[in-house]
């Protein structure tokens, strides 16, 4: 038989001061919960600004160009196209975004590397990375587009079939571009070049 010892006992009744009281647990729960969240949406914003960017290209080509140069390039060369003196080279009156569409294609597929001379500057040892991997031809058309357009700019738009004819000459070269090697290039030359 049991005894009145072994019987369960009921919970006690919690005191006034204890009722309402979150445990420790409770509180470190809720601020991982919270930084957490805010982390969430802090860093998806930046991915939501891509694909923002990236459905855009139906009705406006040019909003859309302004878009993609906004999400990929903006960070460097700046909204106004100046870049930041003696660190990223500006694209406004930048005989690099005007001259030969080759060249430029070749540019925002594989990256130039420094040392290289824009609007009489020069920049040394800079390497701009490679957006052949990432964009197609159609978005990188439109960012060149928009920059040809832009800053005073009056350049020729750049097609798809420009950007894809480009890549097709370049492919299997993974190594980003010197100054020297895009200055020999013929100005309207789209021809294979050995990779390197």
């Amino acid at each position: 038989m049991i005894g009145q010892a072994d019987k369960p006992q009921p919970p006690a009744a919690a005191t006034p001061g204890e009722r309402g009281r979150a445990g420790p647990w409770l509180i470190v729960a809720g601020v991982v919960v919270a930084f957490g969240s805010l982390w969430l949406l802090l860093s998806g914003l930046g991915a939501l600004g891509g694909r923002a960017a990236d459905t855009q290209k139906a009705s406006d080509p040019a909003t859309w160009g302004q878009r993609l140069y906004a999400h990929y390039c903006g960070a460097c060369h700046g909204a106004d196209g100046q870049g930041r003196a003696g660190v990223y080279p500006p694209l406004a009156q930048s005989e690099w975004v005007v001259g030969p569409v080759a060249r430029l294609n070749r540019i925002m597929l594989q990256g130039p590397t420094g040392p290289y001379n824009v609007n009489g500057v020069r920049f040394s040892n800079d390497t701009m990375p490679a957006f052949g991997q990432q964009l197609d031809d159609e978005r990188i058309a439109a960012i060149l587009t928009y920059t040809r357009s832009s800053w005073g700019h009056r350049a020729s738009a750049i097609s798809a079939q420009q950007v894809a004819a480009t890549r097709l000459a370049t492919r299997g070269r993974a190594a980003p571009w010197t100054a020297m090697e895009l200055m020999a290039l013929p100005v309207d030359d789209d021809a294979p070049h050995q990779p390197k």
